[in-house]
């Protein structure tokens, strides 16, 4: 997450690119991002602390990394030179000089949200209804951003129309999330009942075993009728039966 800040807000790091009023914004977005990366780089480092995660538990863990992504979509909004003048009340256009520093676009604003929410989902053991709140927070930022703020997209119905594209992206990727886990559950399940089943079928042959021990030798059983057959017979019936 810092790395991916980092790239983001450095990407437009050229003040030459800034009128006089575009410094304020050049100053508040350095600010807001090397906060969020020391704030990251602290919290990495209380992660390597074993005692302090086993103190925590695993679920705050995930809460704080979910915390942490969230902040950065904010980040992302904060960082971005466009919507930063527009939260500033200036115009972009004068302040950030477009016509040396090319054509404003939402692409690399939402290519970063989306790597977030790919992230979280896919690469980081969290839970998925811990991540709702970070589903919900990424499309309100960007909904607010490019909506509210008023994005670079010409006209307004393109803009309706990446917000709701964004949208669908972010709900496919927490289904996908709850799906996998669906799948992971179903599958541990079936080791710890296959794990049991077989527990059962070795602790009932020892038994037979020590009895066949204790028991006197009358020749050699029939597997009809002895009672490891029987056993061997059930066992057949559960797995058919299954």
């Amino acid at each position: 997450f810092p790395v991916m800040a980092f790239i983001f807000t450095t990407t437009q790091w050229d003040t030459s690119l800034l009128s006089d009023d575009g410094l304020l914004v050049y100053k508040v977005k350095v600010t807001v991002t090397v906060g969020y990366i020391v704030a990251a780089i602290v919290l990495m480092v209380l992660f390597k602390i074993k005692k302090l995660l086993l103190r925590i538990g695993f679920a705050w863990c995930e809460i704080a990394v979910t915390v942490l992504a969230t902040q950065l979509t904010f980040t992302f909004a904060l960082s971005d030179n466009f919507y930063l003048c527009k939260l500033f009340g200036l115009d972009p256009h004068t302040a950030l000089l477009p016509a040396r520093s090319g054509p404003f676009s939402d692409t690399a604003f939402l290519l970063a949200l989306a790597n977030i929410t790919v992230a979280l989902h896919f690469a980081m053991p969290i839970r998925w209804y811990i991540l709702a709140t970070h589903e919900v927070a990424t499309v309100l930022v960007y909904g607010v951003c490019t909506l509210g703020l008023g994005g670079p997209e010409e006209p307004s119905s393109q803009r309706l129309r990446f917000v709701a594209l964004f949208t669908a992206l972010v709900c496919l990727t927490a289904v996908g999330k709850r799906q996998i886990e669906r799948t992971e559950r179903a599958m541990f399940a079936r080791l710890v009942a296959e794990r049991s089943l077989r527990t059962q079928v070795e602790f009932q042959l020892s038994k037979l075993d020590q009895r066949s021990l204790s028991a006197p030798d009358d020749g050699q059983s029939v597997p009809s009728t002895s009672a490891s057959g029987a056993l061997f017979r059930h066992l057949e019936n559960t797995i058919l039966g299954e």
